[in-house]
């Protein structure tokens, strides 16, 4: 394959640094869905913020923001180092646990949603809990969002490796790495009928019978 052009990539830096280790997560969900929101005025991108498990990524890149109100400046400004953008009207915590039918129901090309748009209070190497909390009142900026065709949505593939031990009324059944689908020969899908998601005994099962 001929090489269709070649160039240099420089100023390479990290927007956010979080880790999703238990120690850093959050107690609960979130009230509303939040989203990191990032980019320039003339290319913006949104990733939905894990703040607990199990969860689902959405990320969406190119996306067009329709500001209702608040300062315009403030807002491309705040847009180089990542701003949180609260979905207003997807009730995240009553949602989760969400699984692969639901996200696509919620994010998909040309899907829009309100939101309140906040300063991320956090510094790019930050960790949790509590990254959501005291975003401030009142928001910076309130618009409409809408989902371009570069979007991706995940409930299954990012909980592969989500331990075991959680709340009863939270309570299901996931594999551990070495049971990773990739690696059995499985492609990934919905988790509600995959053959991995029966009963099965891995170390982290043992452990935590131990």
């Amino acid at each position: 394959m001929s090489t269709v052009s070649e160039g240099q990539i420089t100023k390479i830096g990290v927007l956010k640094y979080r880790l999703l280790s238990s120690p850093y997560l959050d107690p609960t969900y979130p009230s509303n869905m939040p989203f990191y929101l990032y980019g320039t005025a003339q290319e913006m991108h949104i990733d939905h913020m894990l703040l607990r498990i199990p969860n689902a990524q959405l990320s969406a890149g190119e996306v067009t923001v329709e500001l209702l109100e608040g300062d315009k400046s403030m807002f491309i400004a705040g847009l180089k180092g990542g701003l949180i953008a609260v979905a207003d009207t997807i009730p995240e915590r009553l949602m989760q646990p969400l699984c692969t039918n639901s996200v696509k129901c919620i994010f998909y090309p040309g899907a829009k949603f309100a939101v309140s748009i906040y300063h991320d209070r956090h510094d790019a190497q930050s960790q949790g809990p509590g990254l959501c909390d005291q975003l401030g009142d009142p928001p910076i900026a309130r618009g409409i969002i809408t989902l371009g065709d570069n979007t991706f949505a995940d409930a299954y593939m990012i909980n592969a490796d989500a331990p075991t031990v959680m709340p009863q009324s939270q309570k299901r059944t996931f594999i551990s790495s070495q049971d990773h689908p990739l690696f059995r020969g499985c492609g990934p899908g919905e988790p509600k009928e995959h053959p991995l998601l029966e009963e099965v005994k891995t170390w982290r099962d043992m452990w935590n019978n131990a």
